[in-house]
Order: structure tokens, then C-alpha cells, then sequence
């Protein structure tokens, strides 16, 4: 029995270890120059989107959409008026693969007239409509990120310049667009000092509300907005004993709350501080990271999965040089475990960004650091329980000393893992590469399930009065949400919104706060759409 019990446990530990590069792929523009990647995203369709900058006569959005078998299916430039630099810092899809960035446009003033652009795509890569900016003045307005709630209404933080001259001061800014690209609304945060406040981080909940982070001085800053851009709450996080603090990213978890990552400085180290706040605004914990030998930490990049774990990566200096951390946060602030990885050439190592799949297995990205090749391509995956199942590095076959780090990296539903980042071509010369890495394991492939794989039955009975039945089915377990919108596409109730195990379910649907109509009910697993049905309400 011993003998048998050790057999499986090797088995279970090589599991994963089958790891394939399907493919490399590389845009290289004009041939010289820079081309650079921001970030990365995959749709529902398996195909790759990479959002980043790319220069010509000078340095211009660029959009990049592959197969998922790595073939280009088009790419997408956009130069501002002045010709001069614009640039991508963020970018987010939405169900129907449409695409959505944002960044700074120069408009050509003498003063810098550096404003906000935002840019929305339709999946064959038309534009749809863009949007600038232009805060209080014609100097430089910066955003940072972007998101979208569950009716594709576009929120975009970032700041903007006040002045006045010569007084460089700049306010936090959220601006909301309508589907149709409409501006909504505008919101501002000003430092109560002469000190700036900045944007960092915009993210939704499942209700539509909005949450900004960014710092306002020498404080964290969060801020709750309704749809129609009410402050529902605002709220500030210091520490005396630093001489700053700046956030970085934020999330939701499945309960509303909030988490916000940051970094903060005592004695010029950098260490960073995870926040949890849930949403009315109570500061649920916080938690601080700083290194054994009090030397500077990085978070990079933050993740929580369907169980509200939270992950952190980033970089931690040890024994001289920096190596790649990732660190676990149980829901209730709780240290469950802090994994580095050194590559071993007593250099530089850091995660930049970082994913989960749907068994919780978490992948890190960035760079490791090379006596031979320089700097490299480096991807990690890490189980649940902090364990390292495999290590993939990629070095550019056109140079000597590569300059090559991933900037993004997302999953597919067949939970291959794909990496975008900038990769030495020549001398002053980068490319936009991106990998796919298949994982196969010793079990059947079809043991990671498809979409296709998930059902979604029509409701009984149908037309209804008051109540109808919806029955789905899962092949594993997996975070449910069913939701119920009118003939306009408002959300009128969410029926299911929680981990749900593998097997058949059925739920009950209540409509006697609903006037009679056709109403439409959409099944989505982790995040993505699986289905859509019809429903007709009769009284």
C-alpha cells in the first residue's frame, strides 16, 4: 500500500510538467525602432490581443490581434495630429471582443498638450470611437488605467494638470463614457496641500459601482462612485512613520470588497502594503511587506482569486540582487505562504505580471537576469500551495546580450498560457513578442473542459408568471453568474454569483417586481459567457 500511495504522489507532482511552446511570434513595425508591449488579453474566441506602442516617424498606439494558433490577423496604428509621442497604458475587452485603450495623445501645444485619448475597436479592428481629453488646460494630462461595468459604460482614471503656472500641481480624475463613447461624467480629487494627487487604479463591482485609487500627497487614496458619479465614500490610508505612499493596482473580490496594492518608502527603501476594504468603506486589514533584510520590495502585479485569496508579485532584494516574489493573502489578511525565485546567475530577477487558471495554479511573468544572454523572457508556475511545477525562459536568437521582458500574460479556456513583452531584434531595434506554451498532462487532454462543455437549458416554463425554473450544468467546478437584463440590456437581477461545484443545477426566478416582457438571462463561468437565453414574462 506504501508503494502505491508513493507512485501516486509522483504521478500528481508531474502532473503539469508537460509544457509545449506552440509558438513565438514577433511584430517588428517598421523594422527599426521600438515596439513595445503594455499588456495582453485573450477572448472568448482564444484569440490574443496586444495593446502597446509603436514607433514610426514617431512613437504611436498599436494593436496587435493573432489566431490562436499565432497567425496575425490584423494590427491597428493611431498617430495624434502632432505626429509626436502617443502612448498605450492600458487596455481592457469586453464580452463581444471589442477592445477598448487608453493613454496620452500630444495635440501638438506649445505648453505640452498632452491628453487623455481613449479608443474603443470593434473585434475586426474598426474604430468605433475615441475620445480625448483635455483636463483644465493645454499641459500634460496622463491616464492610468481603464474598466468597464456590466453594461460596457467605459471608466477611465489617470490625472490632470491645474496649475496654476508655475505651480506643476495635477488632480486625481475619473471620467465615465457611455456605450456609444458619450462623456457622462468627469470627477476630480485635490490634494489638500499644494502636492498632486494622481489616478492609479480604476475597478467596477458587480453592482456598478466604481472604485479610484491613487494617492492624493502622501496618502493612499480610495473613493467609491455610484453610476451616475455620486461619492458614496472616500477614504485615505497613511502611515506616519514613511514619507509616502503610492497605490499601484486594485481589485474586486467576490464579495464587493476592495483590495488595493501599493509601495511606501522609510529611508528611501521601497516596501510595499496590501489594503482590504469592503464596501462600505471599513478598512478590513493591511498588511505590510518588507524583506528580511529591510531592503526594497516591488509589487508589480495583483490577482484574487474565486476564493478571495489575494496574490501579490513583484521583485524583493536578496542577498545583493533582486529575485521574483509572490506572496498569498487568505481572505482575512492571514500570510498563507511567500515564494522567490532566484535564477541563479547572482543577478536581477522580477515577476512583472501574473494570471490564474481555474485550479488555481498561478503563472508570473517578467524577467531573468543572464550572465550570458543579459536579460530574458521568464515565466513561472506556481500551485496553490506555493510549489513550483514548471519554469519556461525565451531568449531572442537575433542577439548577443537580449534585452528581452514580458509585460503580459493571460489564459485560455484550454489553459494554455500566453506572454507578451518587448524583445531585442537589433542594436536599438525591439520587436512585440508574444508566446503560447501549451500544457499537457499525462491524463487525457479533454480533462480541461471547454466552453462548450458547459449548458445552459432553457427556463420551464416559458412564457411564465410569476416563477420559471433555469437549469445549467458544469463538468468542474467553477465561479457561476447568472444574470437577468430587460429588452434595453439594463441588469435587472443577479440570480447566481458564487463558486459552484461540478454537476447539474437549478434555480428559481422570482418576477413579480418585473412588468411583463421579454427579458434575456446570461450564464457566464469565471468571467466569461457561456450563454445567452430568452425569457418572456406574461401578467
Amino acid at each position: 500500500m506504501k508503494i502505491i500511495l508513493i507512485i501516486f504522489f509522483i504521478s500528481c507532482s508531474c502532473l503539469y510538467a508537460q509544457v509545449t511552446q506552440e509558438w513565438v511570434t514577433t511584430f517588428n513595425g517598421t523594422g527599426s525602432g521600438g515596439n513595445y508591449a503594455v499588456k495582453n488579453a485573450v477572448d472568448k474566441f482564444g484569440n490574443l490581443i496586444v495593446a502597446g506602442r509603436s514607433d514610426s516617424t514617431s512613437e504611436d498606439y498599436i494593436i496587435l490581434k493573432y489566431s490562436n494558433s499565432g497567425n496575425l490577423l490584423w494590427s491597428k496604428r493611431y498617430a495624434g495630429a502632432a505626429n509626436s509621442t502617443d502612448k498605450i497604458r492600458d487596455m481592457v475587452l469586453d464580452d463581444s471582443g471589442n477592445i477598448y485603450v487608453t493613454g496620452i495623445s500630444y495635440e501638438g501645444i506649445s505648453l505640452g498638450g498632452q491628453n487623455w485619448l481613449t479608443i474603443k475597436y470593434n473585434s475586426n479592428g474598426e474604430l468605433v470611437w475615441k475620445q480625448s481629453l483635455n483636463w483644465t488646460g493645454n499641459r500634460s494630462d496622463v491616464p492610468a488605467s481603464i474598466a468597464l461595468d456590466k453594461n460596457n459604460n467605459v471608466y477611465v482614471t489617470g490625472y490632470g494638470y491645474v496649475g496654476p503656472a508655475p505651480l506643476l500641481k495635477e488632480d486625481l480624475v475619473v471620467a465615465k463614457y457611455n456605450i456609444k463613447g458619450n462623456l457622462e461624467w468627469t470627477r476630480s480629487h485635490s490634494s489638500p496641500t499644494a502636492y498632486s494627487a494622481h489616478g492609479f487604479s480604476v475597478v467596477t463591482d458587480s453592482s456598478n459601482y466604481v472604485y479610484v485609487s491613487g494617492y492624493s500627497y502622501d496618502s493612499i487614496i480610495t473613493i467609491k462612485y455610484s453610476e451616475s458619479g455620486n461619492t458614496m465614500w472616500e477614504r485615505t490610508f497613511f502611515n506616519i512613520q514613511v514619507n509616502y505612499v503610492v497605490p499601484l493596482f486594485s481589485k474586486i473580490d467576490n464579495q464587493n470588497n476592495i483590495i488595493v496594492i501599493g509601495y511606501y518608502t522609510v529611508a528611501s527603501q521601497e516596501n510595499f502594503v496590501t489594503l482590504k476594504y469592503d464596501n462600505n468603506g471599513n478598512l478590513l486589514w493591511s498588511r505590510i511587506f518588507d524583506s528580511p533584510i529591510g531592503a526594497q520590495d516591488n509589487a508589480k502585479a495583483l490577482i484574487v482569486d474565486d476564493s478571495s485569496n489575494i496574490y501579490v508579485a513583484g521583485s524583493s532584494f536578496t542577498n545583493f540582487y533582486f529575485d521574483v516574489l509572490l506572496i498569498k493573502y487568505a481572505p482575512n489578511g492571514d500570510t498563507l505562504w511567500v515564494k522567490t525565485y532566484d535564477g541563479g546567475n547572482n543577478s536581477n530577477d522580477a515577476g512583472n505580471c501574473m494570471t490564474i487558471d481555474i485550479f488555481g495554479n498561478v503563472y508570473v511573468s517578467g524577467y531573468a537576469r543572464s550572465d550570458i544572454t543579459y536579460f530574458d523572457y521568464l515565466t513561472i508556475k506556481f500551485n496553490p500551495n506555493g510549489d513550483i511545477k514548471w519554469i519556461k525562459t525565451y531568449t531572442s536568437p537575433l542577439v548577443t546580450y537580449s534585452e528581452d521582458i514580458v509585460y503580459g500574460i493571460s489564459i485560455d479556456s484550454s489553459n494554455s498560457v500566453i506572454i507578451s513583452g518587448s524583445s531585442k531584434q537589433g542594436t536599438n531595434w525591439y520587436g512585440i513578442t508574444s508566446i503560447k506554451y501549451s500544457q499537457l498532462t499525462n491524463a487525457n487532454i479533454n480533462s480541461i473542459p471547454s466552453l462548450s462543455e458547459y449548458k445552459l437549458y432553457q427556463n420551464y416554463p416559458n412564457p411564465f408568471n410569476p416563477y420559471t425554473y433555469i437549469r445549467y450544468e458544469m463538468p468542474v467546478q467553477g465561479n457561476v453568474q447568472i444574470e437577468v437584463y430587460n429588452i434595453n440590456g439594463s441588469k435587472v437581477q443577479t440570480l447566481v454569483n458564487e463558486k459552484k461545484e461540478s454537476g447539474n443545477h437549478e434555480i428559481e426566478f422570482n418576477g413579480s417586481n418585473l412588468s411583463s416582457g421579454i427579458y434575456f438571462y446570461k450564464f457566464s463561468i469565471n468571467g466569461k459567457l457561456i450563454n445567452t437565453k430568452k425569457l418572456i414574462l406574461l401578467k
